[in-house]
């Protein structure tokens, strides 16, 4: 329980990033800026790094690398993985997987985490 109250937007941004990353999306005339979805995916996962980074440092009086390292950075990382792998395996076509989204993703988390 002290998860959810420690971490409510770091929780409510993965939600929403699952949400947004899960269900088909319409056309949009954003679909002709060049690398939008590489842009997107950068954004979410650098915001959703460094929330984490930084509601854990809110909470803990000494913070460890490692747990930074961890939570702020692996953490996203992995669900950024995850993410791609059921956008190509279990959206029914709707969506599809990127490797390149996925390093998207480990670009914003990088630069998020160094923020």
């Amino acid at each position: 329980m002290h998860i959810i109250r420690k971490y409510r937007v770091s929780l409510f941004l993965i939600a929403a990033i699952l949400t947004v990353c899960i269900i088909p999306l319409p056309e949009t005339p954003m679909d002709d800026v060049p690398m939008m979805d590489k842009w997107t995916h950068f954004v979410m996962f650098g915001v959703l790094s460094l929330c984490i980074i930084a509601e854990y440092v809110y909470w803990h009086r000494k913070p460890k690398a490692r747990d930074v390292v961890l939570g702020g950075m692996l953490l996203p990382f992995a669900l950024g993985g995850l993410i791609e792998l059921v956008q190509a395996y279990c959206t029914g076509g709707n969506r599809s997987g990127d490797v390149m989204d996925w390093l998207a993703d480990g670009i914003g988390v990088l630069i998020g985490a160094a923020i």
